[in-house]
């Protein structure tokens, strides 16, 4: 049995038959993550590596599931992205960019990591556009964008186009976002190796956690761990 709920329905609870596995939409979704985030070089010989066509048709699945709002939790959701260049885009051009069409569940706000840490500004995501093209003619009076969006991207464009910026006529996905929290120092990164005291990176690519534990302001990316 699949079904949107965070815990273990009761309905569920109370048949008792061995033949019943329930699971939800999260479980479902953490499982499609691994597959798409496999690849040639680091994946072990004997776990499969999709092809482009099962990875678009596995993100077109993930895109119905958040969607149908059928995973749970999205108002204690941050989106922590692991990033060398995004946290200076931010305060130059107040959005997130990235690829295309790239698939994240529903999430509240979102943290940028880096140099060993998770910054202190957390923004609010109000929005998203999965795929736009960065110059002035798309965006101006583009269907999908609301004229708050347009503005403040039109804005965005034109300082990529003044600082001549790779970005600027790109491609890219792009998350609106509105100043909220801020913590009350960055969160560092403790996280070591599994099998040493090695140091790890705290995110590789994204990932998520709990906005009210954030608000807590953790000293160590440790307390952050599920």
């Amino acid at each position: 049995m699949l079904t949107p709920d965070e815990r273990v329905p009761d309905a569920v609870q109370t048949i008792d038959d061995e033949r019943l596995v329930w699971a939800n939409f999260d479980t479902l979704v953490g499982i499609l993550e691994s597959v798409l985030g496999r690849d040639v070089g680091s994946a072990e010989a004997s776990m499969y590596v999709p092809t482009e066509r099962e990875a678009f048709l596995l993100r077109e699945l993930m895109r119905f599931i958040y969607d149908e709002n059928l995973v749970s939790g999205k108002e204690d959701r941050v989106l922590v992205v692991g990033t060398r260049r995004a946290w200076d885009e931010y305060h130059t051009y107040d959005h997130y960019f990235c690829q295309p069409n790239r698939s994240f569940k529903p999430v509240s706000h979102l943290a940028f990591y880096k140099d060993g840490e998770i910054k202190p500004e957390v923004p609010k995501v109000t929005g998203a556009a999965e795929s736009i093209t960065l110059d002035e003619g798309t965006i101006r009076d583009h269907p999908k964008l609301s004229r708050s969006q347009e503005q403040s991207l039109l804005q965005a464009v034109e300082k990529m186009r003044e600082n001549e910026s790779e970005r600027y006529g790109d491609t890219q996905k792009v998350l609106f976002l509105k100043p909220d929290l801020n913590l009350e120092r960055p969160v560092q990164n403790d996280k070591t190796a599994s099998d040493s005291n090695r140091t790890v990176a705290f995110v590789q690519g994204h990932r998520y956690v709990s906005l009210s534990t954030l608000r807590d302001n953790p000293s160590y990316t440790t307390e952050l761990e599920e």
